[in-house]
């Protein structure tokens, strides 16, 4: 067993202990005990809290039992603090092992926090066990490798989640894709030996009338992203299982809005497919027709996340919500931010504050990106509506932004471009290496507090 914050302030002065965020230091005090103290930096916040937390689950591995006493932070409270060291606790214990012929999984069982104010700790275990849950399964599902995550297999997923969730469940196979004619689906799908599919899911509140609006949420769903007839090169694939990064946002985000009580009515929308280059796939130059209509020059087979994203809104659009959020694995322009803040696109300021307000509570940052108009002229194509990529091939985050608001109809709507945040190389803080399900706990504290 180890605990956290039990060391005598004098015994952790003598090992030259000073408290740099993350810094542990461990005294023994028995053959089955040891005592930690973990740093949280000169001025702790609710991120310090969680690289704490972290910093910790990655000390405890071999560990059956931990207690943690909470520490007291200003102007946080007690509730705060322990969701924040939860969070951090819990997502930096994340392993995919499925694979590992002899897997190391760690020993941890049991987790205790200690605080006087246990109906504050019992609030933080409310809220933030559902959140690690949902970013455990959208990490276990764009980590899974590509023959065993296809569109169908996606769809079979959501399937079980929306059984054990409380949800209902839709799900397109590829004859009701072409009835609904969604052709720039049908396009990514061409070169495919896999069939594409449409899922949706439906949260309602317990009473339908007292929902607050309707929020739809549209993911990328891409399983293996190739590039199509535009082939990526060989070091441009290895991630490419995590292309369905955003539809496993949205399923993971999905299958904790019961459980937390959400008060808003959401749907959820994943286009899935993979993009190979079949006999039959869709060739740079081909023109094909949205489901609302608009038709897109594809000059770029590799630039299918936004073709698949047109659709999907375009559904979105049609349920008439109070907003749509659409999030992706888009570009890796992205990178321009680095790979800590996600880039968002909006046509709405209050939506994007919603975001930005949840974003500054759960440590997932953002930053917001413009939408200028003056851009969109290079979007428009001589032989169609729009072209998939621009003209000059520039402005490759925002560029992208501007084709989906095309297909929004004028609902507020915000995008989210998780083409670098989707992703990581190494362990940090609490994201761990792969696959990091980032916005899902930033898309439940949003919908968590929509008024």
């Amino acid at each position: 067993m180890a605990s956290v914050g039990a060391t005598s302030a004098e015994q952790v002065a003598e090992t030259g202990f000073d408290g740099k965020l993350g810094e542990i230091v461990r005294l023994s005090k028995g053959e089955r005990s040891s005592h930690a103290t973990v740093g949280l930096g000169n001025n702790p916040d609710a991120t310090a809290l969680r690289v704490a937390g972290a910093a910790l689950a990655r000390a405890s591995r071999h560990v059956t039992e931990i207690c943690i006493e909470l520490p007291a932070v200003a102007d946080i409270s007690v509730a705060q603090v322990a969701v924040a060291v939860i969070e951090g606790f819990g997502l930096a214990s994340y392993q995919f092992l499925e694979h590992k012929s002899e897997p190391k999984a760690h020993s941890i069982e049991v987790v205790e926090l200690v605080h006087e104010d246990t109906e504050g700790v019992e609030r933080a275990i409310a809220l933030a066990e559902p959140a690690i849950a949902a970013v455990t399964l959208a990490r276990d599902l764009a980590n899974q490798t590509p023959a065993r995550m296809t569109a169908r297999h996606l769809a079979d997923v959501a399937i079980a989640v929306a059984s054990r969730c409380g949800l209902a469940v839709e799900v397109w196979d590829e004859a009701r894709i072409e009835q609904e004619k969604l052709g720039c689906l049908i396009s990514v799908n061409a070169g495919s030996a896999e069939p594409a599919r449409v899922i949706r899911l439906d949260y309602l509140p317990e009473a339908e009338y007292q929902a607050t609006g309707h929020v739809v949420l549209v993911g990328k769903g891409i399983t293996f992203d190739s590039g199509g007839l535009s082939l990526k090169k060989p070091d441009g694939m290895y991630d490419m299982k995590g292309d369905m990064g955003g539809a496993a946002a949205v399923i993971g985000v999905m299958s904790a809005c019961a459980e937390l009580g959400i008060a808003v009515r959401v749907t959820g929308l994943v286009m899935a497919t993979d993009n190979m280059p079949g006999p039959n796939a869709t060739k740079p130059g081909e023109i094909v027709s949205a489901r609302n209509g608009t038709t897109v020059e594809i000059l770029d087979t590799d630039a299918e996340g936004r073709l698949v994203l047109a659709d999907g809104l375009c559904l979105a659009a049609e349920l008439a919500p109070t907003a749509i959020i659409d999030i992706a694995t888009l570009t890796g322009y992205a990178r321009v931010l680095g790979t800590h803040f996600t880039p968002v696109m909006s046509n709405d300021t209050t939506v994007c504050a919603r975001i930005k307000a949840a974003s500054v509570t759960t440590g997932e940052p953002i930053w917001e990106l413009p939408l200028p108009e003056a851009l969109a002229t290079a979007l428009v194509s001589p032989l169609a509506d729009l072209r998939n990529i621009p003209d000059p091939d520039d402005a490759g985050t925002i560029a992208p932004g501007l084709f989906l608001k095309a297909f929004v109809g004028g609902i507020p709507w915000a995008h989210l471009d998780i083409g670098e945040t989707g992703f990581a190389s190494k362990d940090e803080a609490e994201i761990t290496k792969g696959c990091t399900g980032v916005m899902v706990r930033t898309l439940l504290e949003m919908l968590r507090n929509w008024e």
